[in-house]
């Protein structure tokens, strides 16, 4: 009995494993796959019957998803001009749109072509009703004195009021000298190019409307050579 045993499990052991094949969960949907793909290669569909064929495979695996198929029209991407037209840049005048603090905004230019008359109200430049400048004005001041320091020609600064009958005109005196005072210091311009005058040169009737809205008025006049002679 013992000798028939160790026969049979000897037997066994010769015989070694049995020759099948094992897949894998893995195997089996890259096989699938495969199939899926040479179906879809090598056969023609019209559209009806390709979304049958779609429609099985994502059922089968709803973890997957089929692109729609585009047509070639669908594909060409319709030119795109990258060089869009900016709001702001070098493209476009750097005086064009609103610019805040811009001097050409705060000052009305009168007579220009005979005169050069710069106007502006004078609570843009003196603090209250004194002679003390305020930072705006100073500022405003500054960039006129660039402008005389390349002329040679005779200046003329008055202050006055759009009223003539509601100030005095002493206090549009002591405004303009301190005014052509503070114009000469800036850029080493002589006093003597430099008048004052407790009246203008532009009548009151004259002014802009938003110059007569304010009570004072501060006017800086460039003289031509020939009426300065």
């Amino acid at each position: 009995m013992g000798q028939t045993l160790k026969r049979v499990s000897r037997k066994i052991e010769d015989q070694g494993s049995s020759q099948k094949w094992l897949l894998s969960y893995g195997d089996s949907m890259t096989n699938l796959m495969t199939f899926f793909v040479l179906l879809v290669s090598f056969s023609s569909f019209d559209d009806k019957q390709f979304r049958k064929v779609s429609n099985s495979f994502t059922n089968a695996l709803p973890s997957l998803r089929v692109s729609k198929v585009r047509s070639p029209k669908e594909a060409v991407v319709p030119p795109r001009n990258t060089a869009d037209e900016l709001n702001k840049g070098s493209e476009r005048l750097s005086l064009e749109g609103n610019v805040a603090g811009n001097i050409q905004e705060q000052m009305a230019f009168k007579d220009f072509e005979n005169k050069k008359v710069f106007l502006v109200r004078s609570e843009r430049i003196f603090w209250g009703d004194g002679t003390m400048l305020t930072e705006t004005g100073g500022a405003m001041l500054k960039d006129i004195s660039l402008l005389l320091a390349a002329i040679s020609n005779k200046v003329v600064v008055s202050e006055y009021a759009t009223d003539p009958g509601t100030a005095s005109r002493a206090n549009g005196l002591a405004r303009a000298w301190a005014v052509a005072n503070y114009i000469a210091g800036q850029k080493d311009i002589p006093l003597d190019r430099l008048a004052v005058s407790d009246t203008g040169m532009i009548r009151p009737d004259d002014l802009p409307l938003e110059l007569k809205a304010g009570k004072r008025v501060l006017e800086i006049v460039v003289l031509e050579r020939s009426l300065a002679r």
